[in-house]
């Protein structure tokens, strides 16, 4: 997914949508944070 958006030159907003059991207060800095990785990398 993040090659196709910055092969697209996506400028956009990207939402994470979290539903596992896992605290979400503890995986969703965790993703976000991945994410992040795989976006700026």
């Amino acid at each position: 997914m993040v090659k196709i958006l910055k092969d697209a030159n996506f400028c956009g907003h990207v939402a994470l949508e979290y539903e596992a059991k896992e605290d979400p207060k503890v995986a969703v800095p965790r993703y976000v944070k991945e994410l992040r990785g795989l976006i700026s990398g």
